[in-house]
């Protein structure tokens, strides 16, 4: 049996045969576990060896569509992270319409928008993917970006990625469904003033509370990497807030002793064929996926090095040390 539990996160699904699939492997090595008990293990109670708990990010459309239908035949618990206001408001992420012009626009129409803005050199960022880049932004720089893509171009992105307020009470209904929040217009979090991202964690908490009927006390940092996504600052905000388990994407099983704001999740954040070999191996061959993993460098999933690169270049006005 292995040792520690392992939280694992997950976003949008490719297919309900992947998920079937996904699940079944792991059903194999361990026995699934909900949100609340994970929590009574971090608050006193006993280890949880052997056992998962699945999480999702976001809300995207497929965790009704697909992933729900698999869970409720299967009768395995998940806790959902959502931002409020994205599922009241039927909006799209920052992340995916950004994602959206790029696919359409290119890397560079993206980069020379990102220069005209903030008076940068295009060779000072043109080693830089865009995702990184803009997770070096805060909120509203990124929505710069955004809104002068679209004044540019004159594209408009119709597509809808995210799940409707009629379906997220639905799953929230479920036994099977804890929801969590997941800040209201998912920043990175450090990158924020002291208001701005306490007005952020705060108003999920309370707007989802409401949305859905009961008290929420878990939360998921976006992107989630200590340290650089999130800090101390963010962790007595949730405290104060009555949040009793926030969810990092920093690899690592878990177990009574691991701090409650600060739970890794020892999967990996994105879906496909290269993350579904890695959590594979995460579940089957641990000795061996630890070793390869530092032979190839892979354990900076996140990126952290190339954003700490871009922070110190000064480009943006978010780039920050890291507090206390």
């Amino acid at each position: 049996m292995p040792s520690g539990t392992l939280v694992v996160p997950l976003h949008a699904l490719t297919s309900r045969e992947w998920f079937v699939r996904f699940i079944r492997v792991l059903g194999r090595h361990y026995r699934f576990v909900s949100g609340p008990e994970v929590e009574g293990m971090l608050h006193g109670g006993p280890a949880l060896d052997g056992c998962c708990h699945l999480t999702f990010d976001d809300g995207h459309e497929t965790f009704a569509r697909l992933a729900m239908p698999v869970l409720i035949d299967a009768g395995i618990p998940v806790t959902l992270f959502v931002s409020p206001v994205t599922i009241r408001e039927g909006q799209n992420y920052w992340f995916q319409e950004l994602g959206v012009l790029e696919q359409r626009l290119g890397e560079d129409a993206v980069r020379r928008t990102i220069c005209e803005i903030f008076g940068c050199p295009h060779e000072q960022i043109e080693s830089f993917s865009i995702a990184l880049l803009a997770l070096c932004m805060n909120r509203d720089d990124v929505q710069r970006v955004i809104d002068r893509l679209k004044q540019q171009s004159g594209l408009t992105i119709d597509q809808r990625f995210n799940m409707t307020v009629d379906e997220l009470k639905m799953v929230a209904r479920s036994p099977l469904v804890t929801l969590g929040a997941h800040t209201m217009r998912h920043p990175v979090l450090a990158n924020e003033t002291d208001a701005c991202a306490q007005s952020e964690i705060e108003q999920s908490i309370d707007e989802l509370t409401d949305m859905i009927g009961r008290r929420v006390t878990m939360f998921a940092y976006p992107n989630g990497t200590e340290g650089l996504d999130f800090t101390s600052r963010e962790q007595r905000v949730l405290q104060d807030a009555g949040i009793r388990v926030a969810m990092t994407t920093d690899a690592g099983d878990c177990s009574p002793r691991t701090n409650p704001l600060a739970v890794p999740r020892g999967g990996y954040p994105s879906l496909g064929n290269e993350s579904t070999v890695r959590m594979t191996m995460r579940v089957l061959w641990p000795a061996l996926y630890e070793r390869l993993r530092r032979a190839t460098g892979r354990s900076d999933v996140s990126g952290a090095k190339q954003r700490r690169a871009i922070n110190a270049l000064g480009i943006f006005p978010s780039a920050h040390a890291t507090r206390n």
